[in-house]
């Protein structure tokens, strides 16, 4: 132990401990003996992953390997180490191993609060997509480079796209301007202005009409997407009934409207 920096040997946050090439315990620091209940035990019979739960064996196997294989190099693992308790502490190691003494130093964090961490964000976005996923106007968010962030399945289904092909891609790559659409101008006009643009637009790519309220903020931009095509035909068609065409024609050409948008 004398041969430990003092800051390590009396540090209350890093595990500090030597292993042979076969991962035998050769010696550790207070706070991993206190830790983890060792005292008495590091006397060459232990080996490291013993003191871990059996599912992360390979791990610390396969960096015992390269440990030999690469000396001076250091590579990192995170395992989980039981408590006399029974709970599970996560940890994060860094392993490497030092000719001169032909013994690997290992140089580890307790991680449990951030792994407990990460559970409860993954836990929130799958809530927060449920929630969305529940939206039946299409819904996606845009940050500062137009790359979707969240989309949700109602806009998935308007421009048969799956969220996977989405996710990190920029909105022009996705739905291009053409000669018959100006949305991009809205958008940026949104942003230009922080103010919430409200529109609607023809896609020809997916030949139909849609409402479009866009909501800027700092740092991302929040979409509503709503399929109006319907109501653009009806609305057109209630404008020709007003002229001298029979009803009974009006009622036709309702229908073959109808037909041509289901089968293009």
């Amino acid at each position: 132990m004398k041969r430990f920096p003092f800051i390590i040997r009396t540090s209350k946050t890093i595990y500090y401990v030597t292993v042979s090439y076969d991962g035998s315990y050769i010696s550790a620091n207070n706070h991993f003996l206190d830790r983890f209940d060792c005292h008495g035990l590091i006397d060459g019979s232990l080996r490291f992953k013993d003191t871990i739960i059996k599912d992360d064996w390979p791990q610390v196997e396969r960096v015992l390997d390269l440990c030999k294989a690469e000396p001076g190099k250091t590579f990192v693992i995170t395992v989980r180490k039981p408590l006399s308790s029974g709970n599970l502490v996560h940890t994060s190691w860094e392993f490497v191993a030092d000719e001169t003494t032909n013994e690997i130093v290992c140089i580890g964090f307790d991680i449990s609060l951030r792994v407990a961490y990460s559970k409860k964000v993954a836990k929130f976005d799958k809530r927060i997509n449920q929630i969305v996923d529940g939206i039946t106007d299409g819904l996606y968010i845009l940050d500062k480079d137009w790359k979707f962030s969240l989309v949700n399945q109602a806009f998935l289904k308007m421009v048969g796209k799956s969220r996977e092909l989405l996710i990190g891609k920029c909105i022009w790559d996705i739905l291009p301007d053409d000669k018959n659409s100006s949305y991009s101008n809205f958008y940026r006009e949104a942003v230009r202005s922080s103010e919430a643009q409200k529109f609607e637009d023809y896609r020809h790519n997916l030949n139909s009409w849609f409402w479009i309220a866009a909501y800027p903020t700092d740092d991302c931009q929040l979409d509503f997407f709503k399929d109006i095509t319907e109501r653009k035909i009806e609305r057109s068609l209630l404008i020709e009934s007003k002229t001298s065409y029979p009803p009974s024609l009006i009622v036709l050409l309702r229908v073959i409207c109808l037909f041509l948008r289901t089968i293009e």
